[in-house]
């Protein structure tokens, strides 16, 4: 059986990785963190200053590599191969992929 797991938020902490750079860069701009919706939210609306935030976090260099894991996702992965299942992880790729 082949499983395909999403990457972000997922195995890897997009979001999170994102709060804490906002928090660190822009700490005047508060961001609750509400994984359900938070960012869907930001990018219904393309032209308002969060989103242009998130956009230039998102594309600096080495962003992607130094994503946290998900709580859990390691030893879930490792469940599925051990199981015998050909896993293999997909995303979207950014924009920007040069800044990987």
């Amino acid at each position: 059986m082949i499983i395909l797991i999403d990457m972000d938020g997922v195995i890897a902490d997009f979001e999170g990785k994102i709060i804490e750079e906002i928090n660190k860069k822009y700490p005047k701009i508060k961001i609750i963190e509400n994984r359900d919706k938070w960012i869907g939210d930001f990018y219904k609306e393309r032209d308002n200053e969060i989103y242009n935030i998130i956009e230039k976090i998102r594309n600096s260099k080495g962003f992607i590599k130094n994503l946290k894991p998900i709580k859990g996702s390691k030893e879930a992965l490792d469940y599925l191969l051990e199981k015998g299942y050909d896993v293999f992880i997909c995303s979207s790729p950014l924009s920007q992929t040069k800044t990987l």
